[in-house]
């Protein structure tokens, strides 16, 4: 908490034309023990400003403490989160309403793949279409603004941004997943586009003169929290939604205070946990994290393969003698780089990717001269698949061995 003396708030807070300033009130709420107050909006929306563990819920998003569909507290490197529109101002629009869409089971929006006996499909063709539409009418946007500043070369990289979700588009349309999946690629996507809008919502827009008792805030931004009275009067000068924390103590005696109003709290977000489902590949790597840069980071991170669906199909040499039930299976850990879109791009560029496995065979046939590898025995079933019994057929891969021998040929 950030602690200024009450004179030298005092000082700061005298815009000289009869306005509210930065650290006037024009609403105050009290919530738990602390003061919240904001110069630019007339609502308090509630604070998440704790330690949480960020983790993919069941619509793929991370309920109150996702920056996406709540304020957060402000981070410096993410300074763009706080334009990021609310769901309610664009829900008319044909096209930006899409950033919000929720896939569904219904073959309206998740089509399966004629055949699938693991039930992967991929969104509905008309759907996808709608997303590709989305991400056009942010291309243009994007293009537009990089001609009319051709040498801008700040930390803002909306391009870097847009492909990233272009890529994920792509995998959307070419790759089959589950279900569960394709929720959290939709919404992975859903958020690089967000991301976009609020970038360009930064750069672009141009602030009208102000009139009247208040300088008002862009009401359909997000905004943010700070307990920082430098940031508050940063965040009320470019009119984003602006909420300043205070120790009760610390609240200067010529504060001016408009109205005193109660919390706005969330109603229309899931809290849910995600179902998991046998067969997904995608898993998200969740964690307990602060508010600030480190939870946006988190809410920004794309999904990773999960190992456990490629055990090494064979134990190691020296573990021969141990349990032949037992596989080994490596861990996955998410790479995050301190730079954002360094981190996003290892996660998001790709997609389902392999992460490397250590002590894997690189090659697919054993070399000449080795002794061949014992097959898993099975009990002949004329109804199920069986393994060839051929000396010139590769050693079987008992993934797929497992996930064929229950499978009805006759099916």
């Amino acid at each position: 908490m950030t602690l200024v003396r009450e004179y030298e708030l005092s000082l700061r807070n005298c815009p000289g034309d009869g306005r509210y300033g930065a650290f006037d009130a024009r609403v105050l709420a009290k919530y738990n023990d602390h003061w919240i107050t904001s110069p630019n909006v007339d609502y308090v929306p509630q604070p998440f400003i704790e330690g949480a563990r960020v983790e993919l819920l069941c619509d793929g998003r991370m309920g109150h403490i996702d920056c996406f569909q709540w304020p957060q507290l402000h981070a410096e490197h993410y300074i763009w989160s706080a334009c990021i529109p609310w769901k309610s101002a664009y829900l008319d629009d044909s096209t930006w309403k899409w950033m919000w869409w929720d896939v569904t089971q219904s073959a309206e929006d998740f089509v399966l793949e004629r055949g699938s006996a693991c039930k992967v499909g991929r969104i509905h063709v008309d759907k996808w279409r709608l997303l590709e539409t989305l991400y056009n009418r942010l291309d243009g946007r994007t293009q537009d603004w990089m001609r009319r500043c051709p040498h801008y070369n700040g930390p803002l990289k909306v391009d870097a941004w847009l492909r990233l979700c272009r890529r994920c588009l792509l995998h959307l349309k070419q790759l089959p997943f589950t279900f569960r999946d394709t929720v959290i690629l939709v919404t992975f996507c859903q958020r690089l586009c967000l991301d976009v809008f609020g970038m360009l919502e930064y750069l672009e827009t141009v602030l009208p003169p102000a009139t009247g008792s208040f300088i008002d805030a862009i009401d359909h931004w997000m905004g943010a929290f700070t307990t920082d009275p430098g940031i508050c009067q940063h965040l009320f000068e470019v009119r984003i939604p602006v909420w300043l924390i205070w120790k009760p103590n610390n609240v200067p005696k010529d504060m001016r205070v408009l109205k005193e109003v109660e919390v706005t709290c969330p109603d229309d977000i899931v809290t849910d946990p995600e179902n998991v489902e046998v067969g997904q590949v995608l898993k998200w790597n969740g964690g307990w994290c602060y508010p600030g840069d480190t939870r946006h980071l988190h809410t920004r991170e794309g999904a990773v393969i999960g190992l456990e669906q490629f055990a090494r199909p064979w134990p190691e040499p020296n573990a021969r003698s141990s349990s032949s039930t037992t596989a080994s299976t490596p861990t996955s850990t998410g790479a995050a780089a301190s730079n954002p879109a360094s981190s996003s791009s290892v996660n998001a560029s790709t997609g389902a990717v392999r992460v490397d496995r250590p002590r894997q065979r690189t090659r697919p046939y054993p070399p000449a001269g080795s002794k061949p590898r014992a097959k898993p025995s099975v009990a002949p079933n004329a109804k199920l698949w069986e393994d060839l019994d051929d000396p010139a057929i590769p050693p079987a891969m008992s993934a797929w061995h497992a996930a064929l021998k229950d499978l009805n040929k006759d099916a």
